[in-house]
């Protein structure tokens, strides 16, 4: 267990720095290691049949993952290479310890977020764009992007990864460190 959180804290670390510098997660950076996580759930493994499954867990259960997080991307609530990203954490961890990094991850966000909303005088105004996206979503049926650069601005949209690196981290220390 200790080889695979050195491996994701070096996997979000990367991911962390990706976007904050460019706003985005390489694709490339997320295959390299959805290959690297499959390899060490096999060698965890050991035997033939155990390590074929545990090879074969990480891309199901990212999958799986990805496609229940897919609306997130669909409604402009994340980006894509966030969906991957935590994604590949369920996959390398499993859903139950996987959704507990997200949790820690998404309670640090918020936090955040709300701190920085405060300070930039702009909560009242999101807390009602939001209320109207849902309004206009299951009132009138019309989908609109939750968010777009261009009408809401920089000051809307953050970088999540680093969130998720300190939910990991925040995790392992819950759980006594490596």
């Amino acid at each position: 267990m200790c080889l695979l959180n050195g491996m994701l804290l070096l996997y979000l670390g990367g991911c962390a720095v990706c976007d904050l510098k460019t706003g985005k997660i390489p694709n490339r950076w997320i295959i390299l290691w959805l290959g690297l996580l499959g390899a060490e759930a096999a060698w965890r493994g050991m035997g033939w049949q155990q390590s074929a499954w545990l090879a074969l867990r990480v891309p199901a259960v990212a999958l799986f993952a990805g496609i229940v997080l897919f609306p997130f991307f669909l409604f402009r609530m994340t980006g894509a290479g966030d969906i991957k990203m935590i994604s590949l954490i369920c996959g390398a961890l499993g859903l139950r310890d996987g959704c507990g990094v997200i949790f820690c991850g998404l309670a640090a966000a918020a936090a955040w977020s709300f701190i920085y909303m405060m300070r930039k005088r702009i909560l009242t105004k999101r807390i009602v764009y939001f209320l109207n996206f849902i309004r206009t979503l299951l009132l009138a049926g019309v989908f609109e992007p939750y968010y777009l650069k261009d009408r809401d601005g920089k000051e809307a949209g953050f970088c999540l990864a680093p969130f998720m690196l300190g939910g990991f981290v925040l995790w392992l220390a819950v759980r006594g460190g490596f």
